[in-house]
């Protein structure tokens, strides 16, 4: 399984953990996803099933691949719904191209033409619900996409499932399985968006981006926060609850939000940050922070900022880093060692001490 698709998996689980007001531990999931073992069986042999898969398939790959590119570089377009979209094309394209190889092998090399009209409902979109997702605007789009995707995904998932039952190639069989795996972890990503993305149109948060949505919520005044929304930053994901409903919305690969609250007297467990229920000690206060890479020496971050009505400092960082963060406050400071590089990884530090 790729990167991309162990993140989207770390992604779907962290959503679905109960939110607490500061939660103080990350409740870790593990989750096992069993495929076909790639066999050394000789590549032609197969049957009729592997034949009518593959081209299936293709065409149905290639649909997503078209799906995606209609999103991609479109002004207004979410950007986890773009990151998702660039996501499926990279993962679609290569399987496309081994298929395709699969049917050289096999001496069906016309069996695509031959069969391009062959009519199935396997999650296909029509040339209306295509011609509406290009033409909707960037955040209709956004969700349009996710809802076609979702159908679409769940055909694919159909066809691989099948496969499974009928085919005879054992590297056939070995894609099917893992369509299964990596598309299933999508649709579910996909089913956390648009509830993410409907509990933030009904909180007054339509139409920003995850990264507005965190920065608006944690600079909020504390008397302005909505009583009903809890908001839980995750190092790959903002999980929003309200009304019995949960959803998330998925944070850039490449970006890490942290929230520290600095204390002189006062101070809780933290581990995942509550934009809209923890409160720090030291509020509307200036202190100096500064963050250094631990390992290259880089000085991410040297400058005065204001801690926010509830208490807490927000910073956006790179993934993949540990780093030195050290504050200091009315002559008095305070030092930790802050990570970014795992979906575990703290977004809320409480222990800063200034002594």
């Amino acid at each position: 399984m790729s990167q991309r698709v162990l993140s989207l998996t770390a992604l779907a689980i962290g959503a679905a953990v109960a939110l607490t007001a500061c939660s103080s531990d990350p409740s870790p999931s593990e989750t096992t996803i069993t495929t076909t073992t790639e066999s050394t069986q000789d590549v032609t042999v197969h049957n009729d099933a592997d034949v009518m898969f593959a081209v299936m398939m293709i065409a149905h790959h290639e649909q997503a691949i078209e799906m995606s590119d209609l999103v991609l570089g479109r002004e207004g377009i979410d950007p986890g719904v773009a990151d998702l979209a660039a996501t499926i094309k990279e993962a679609q394209s290569p399987e496309i191209a081994q298929m395709q190889e699969w049917l050289t092998k096999w001496g069906q090399e016309d069996a695509e033409q031959d069969l391009s009209h062959a009519g199935h409902e396997d999650g296909m979109m029509t040339q209306e619900d295509m011609a509406a997702l290009d033409q909707a605007p960037g955040e209709e789009a956004s969700q349009l996409f996710l809802e076609q995707m979702i159908v679409h995904h769940e055909g694919a998932v159909d066809m691989a499932q099948q496969h499974l039952n009928d085919g005879k190639n054992a590297q056939s069989l070995d894609l099917a399985g893992r369509i299964i795996a990596d598309q299933n972890t999508e649709i579910e990503l996909m089913q956390q968006m648009i509830t993410g993305m409907d509990i933030a149109a009904s909180n007054g948060l339509a139409g920003l981006s995850v990264q507005e949505i965190i920065n608006h919520l944690d600079e909020m005044p504390i008397a302005d926060r909505p009583s009903t929304l809890l908001a839980s930053v995750r190092p790959a994901n903002l999980v929003l609850s309200t009304d019995g409903q949960e959803g998330s919305l998925p944070i850039p690969d490449d970006q890490f939000y942290l929230s520290f609250a600095p204390y002189v007297s006062g101070t809780h467990d933290c581990h995942f940050h509550s934009l809209t229920t923890c409160r720090g000690e030291l509020q509307n206060v200036d202190m100096q922070v500064t963050i250094t890479n631990a390992e290259t020496g880089d000085v991410l971050v040297d400058e005065k900022k204001t801690s926010f009505d509830n208490g807490f400092v927000g910073v956006w960082l790179p993934r993949g880093i540990t780093a030195d963060l050290t504050v200091s406050y009315d002559g008095k400071e305070a030092s930790a060692e802050i990570s970014t590089t795992g979906d575990e990884d703290a977004t809320c530090v409480t222990t800063l001490k200034l002594a």
